[in-house]
């Protein structure tokens, strides 16, 4: 397995200072949200000179272009409206294909109450992008996800092999409890876990973040669960005590930095 850590995560926000953090601490890789390029936010999708910019410099310093990162719809469109996301989808899933990235962590569609064949529907078309351009779409669990069940569910009824997971040990803690490992095994056995989140909590505290020694979760049986299944991809820790998510600001200390760098040091041995 390998470490990866994210564009505007860690660092001052920009492509050069994750690099020099990563750089820092011999990680491997950088992933890029979609929310980070201009395009994006002004217009829906992301253009490839921006993206081919931003993987040659990362590249250039001896760094892997990793995922790419997208929030799907909780508002699922429909009509013209759904026309044009996937229009636009089409663009992002093309640039992709463009500069070489082979796997898209996607947060999951829709919302906890969304009708379950109103999710599929949104998913039939992603999953058709996906196939076409050979990206694998791993699929956060997060909500109504956090349980491999459902998740399973998803991958059924949508079936191909480019429908899989980011696997996050917090959320199918909440969803599986004492299941996740054989779930873990399972998922990771039958090909479906295309990259991990690393986080530790606490039963019934839902999202409260602690250390990576301190919550319920065995994450040494974790790993070694995913080993055994046979993955080998990359690994990101998040939601650490001192992580910055909601106040942030750009010129500082990373979102990250602090808890990426203590969730490195007690994994690498767990991860090699």
């Amino acid at each position: 397995m390998k470490w990866c850590a994210d564009v505007g995560g860690v660092g001052d926000g920009s492509v050069a200072g994750a690099i020099k953090y990563v750089q820092t601490l011999g990680i491997e890789a950088l992933s890029v949200g979609w929310a980070n390029i201009p395009s994006f936010r002004d217009k829906g999708y992301i253009d490839l000179e921006t993206v081919q910019g931003m993987k040659d410099e990362i590249v250039a310093a001896g760094v892997e272009w990793g995922p790419m990162v997208a929030w799907a719809p909780r508002d699922l469109p429909t009509g013209a409206e759904a026309e044009a996301h996937f229009a636009n989808l089409r663009k992002n899933f093309e640039v992709m294909a463009a500069v070489g990235t082979e796997i898209l962590v996607m947060f999951p569609p829709g919302k906890n109450d969304t009708p379950w064949d109103e999710v599929v529907a949104y998913y039939k078309p992603l999953i058709a992008l996906a196939d076409e351009f050979k990206i694998k779409v791993g699929l956060h669990g997060h909500g109504r996800f956090m349980p491999s069940k459902v998740q399973w569910q998803l991958m059924n009824d949508v079936p191909s092999p480019y429908n899989g997971l980011t696997l996050c040990s917090g959320n199918i803690f909440h969803g599986d409890g004492e299941g996740m490992y054989d779930s873990t095994y399972e998922l990771a056995k039958a090909g479906k876990v295309f990259f991990v989140h690393v986080r530790q909590v606490k039963k019934g505290e839902g999202e409260k973040e602690y250390w990576l020694d301190q919550g319920d979760i065995d994450l040494p049986r974790w790993i070694a669960a995913l080993k055994a299944g046979g993955f080998d991809g990359y690994v990101r820790s998040e939601h650490l005590p001192t992580d910055m998510y909601r106040s942030f600001t750009p010129g500082g200390n990373g979102v990250s930095d602090i808890g990426t760098a203590f969730s490195l040091g007690y994994m690498r041995h767990l991860i090699r």
